[in-house]
């Protein structure tokens, strides 16, 4: 259940964010260069790669809970720069190189919270083996899945309920609108503010999830055990 809200709402809140209305708005609008965000994009993938296997490294020896609120703590830290880049700054003037960093940063810190999900629902279905002798991967893939499709069509309706709020009703923001305070409030919302709450939440989730580095092992140490006694048995 832990493990569902906080992926729900980290899922729900960078879906906004990475939206491509927002996108439109933030770099095409605001920034005024719309070019920027494919060339951030393509220049990702390597620090995305290095990060995940750091981070993979960390969640061997701490174990993944502990390595994915570390990233949360990480991705809020990064967040709240751009946000104040964002507010006290002139947009037009933004020093991209020092925006680009931080646009790294926290897309390769994210992911290596992302690639943490699926083994951590590899440790929930151990608990539950652990704690009833029911093995239910199907279940748990299952609710998982439902979730993520559920939530990432419900993004679109998000942004598309707070640009109507500015104006468009019966359009979209486009690239080369004009840029007003209206446009900056509401993209620093959805781009910065919605992800920030979203990974509030999912250390609030974290901190009533159980399944730590040590007590993972107290449950591999477990099932261990009783798989030993059954073969023994047969």
């Amino acid at each position: 259940q832990m493990l569902v809200i906080s992926e729900s709402t980290d899922k729900l809140a960078t879906s906004i964010a990475g939206n491509s209305i927002v996108g439109v708005m933030l770099y095409g609008i605001i920034i005024g260069d719309y070019a920027v965000m494919g060339r951030l994009s393509a220049i990702t993938m390597i620090p995305n790669i290095i990060l995940l296997v750091i981070g993979i490294m960390g969640a061997r020896h701490s174990g993944q809970k502990k390595t994915y609120v570390a990233t949360v703590y990480g991705c809020i830290a990064v967040q709240l720069a751009i946000t104040l880049l964002l507010i006290f700054g002139d947009p037009t003037k933004i020093d991209l190189k020092s925006f680009g960093f931080l646009i790294i940063a926290l897309n390769g810190i994210r992911n290596i919270g992302s690639n943490m999900m699926i083994p951590m629902m590899a440790d929930c279905t151990d608990y539950e083996v652990y704690r009833s002798g029911h093995y239910v991967p199907g279940l748990i893939a299952t609710v998982y899945s439902f979730i993520d499709k559920l939530i990432s069509s419900f993004a679109t309706t998000v942004v598309g309920a707070f640009v109507a709020v500015i104006g468009y009703k019966n359009s979209v923001p486009q690239v080369g609108d004009a840029s007003t305070p209206e446009i900056l409030m509401i993209t620093i919302l959805l781009f910065c503010g919605m992800p920030i709450l979203g990974w509030i939440a999912s250390i609030i989730a974290m901190k009533f999830y159980p399944l730590t580095g040590e007590k993972m092992k107290e449950i591999e140490d477990s099932i261990a055990e009783t798989q030993q006694k059954n073969a023994v048995k047969a």
